[in-house]
């Protein structure tokens, strides 16, 4: 599943990152940086907002990076946020902890907190609580797909899943088992085949509806993931659909938030829209 992971954790990562949020510098968002969330593990979010007032909540995006669970920080998505605030989204992007500094599922946990502080807090930030939708790329994804599956993380927070709006994955590992990786062992305790670890071992039926995007050629997290999720939610009575993105790898789901990279999944932006939409109450 993950043979190309250590990859991910070249030095380099965050430069290419950091360069796709320069051609935004200048653009019309308002953003607020390092909100504390979680005081005790020094955690903070940065909040994406349209610079125009809006008499209506918007929609709003809470997002986890990937980076292998070992790598990554929210300033490096500078261009997912903005790109998203710039389409009338509130976008929040949180750091969480990291392997090997804490294991599965610790990161889980730190993602609980970020929802739970983003929904109290969402009607300040031009949302409301009910409009607060987990997207994720990668192990965000895999991280928000644990939160919208495994009721223990939001439960410790008194939510429910039903509590969240919708889930997006881009390129999420839902369904990975064994693990290969070393790296992935050790971050997930050392268990090759701990089902504990896995968004669809914990699937029901009674998840927030899903829109989960893969690409085709994606090497790193095969695209079976998200069609075996899709097909355990949908089979027991829930809303999942996945759209396969062709001839499209690991990272174009979430460049085609950066200016100039568009055209690497131009499907994901108007069924994003219209999922989010459709979720409007």
């Amino acid at each position: 599943m993950m043979s190309s992971i250590t990859l991910l954790l070249s030095g380099c990562q965050a430069s290419l990152m950091r360069s796709l949020s320069v051609p935004y510098a200048l653009s019309p968002v308002r953003v607020t940086k390092n909100v504390a969330f979680d005081a005790a593990h020094k955690l903070s979010l940065d909040i994406y907002q349209p610079s125009e007032m809006s008499a209506k909540p918007r929609p709003l995006l809470l997002f986890f990076y990937g980076g292998s669970w070992r790598s990554g920080d929210k300033s490096w998505y500078r261009f997912v946020g903005k790109h998203y605030a710039l389409k009338g989204y509130v976008v929040v992007i949180p750091n969480y902890r990291k392997s090997p500094k804490t294991l599965f599922p610790g990161f889980i946990h730190d993602a609980a907190s970020a929802f739970a502080f983003t929904k109290q807090h969402a009607s300040d930030w031009g949302s409301d609580a009910s409009s607060v939708h987990i997207f994720g790329h990668s192990a965000g994804a895999h991280i928000g797909g644990m939160l919208v599956t495994d009721a223990q993380y939001l439960a410790r927070h008194g939510l429910k899943k039903s509590d969240v709006a919708s889930f997006i994955g881009l390129s999420g590992p839902f369904d990975f088992l064994p693990l290969t990786d070393p790296s992935v062992i050790e971050t997930f305790g050392g268990d090759p085949q701990s089902k504990a670890s896995q968004p669809i071992h914990f699937a029901d039926g009674t998840e927030p509806r899903m829109l989960l995007f893969h690409g085709t050629d994606d090497q790193i997290v095969w695209p079976k993931n998200s069609r075996n999720l899709a097909d355990k939610v949908n089979s027991l009575g829930g809303s999942a659909k996945v759209i396969l993105l062709d001839d499209a790898g690991h990272f174009s789901p979430l460049f085609q938030s950066a200016r100039g990279f568009n055209q690497l999944a131009p499907e994901i932006n108007p069924a994003i829209d219209e999922f989010v939409q459709a979720s409007v109450k």
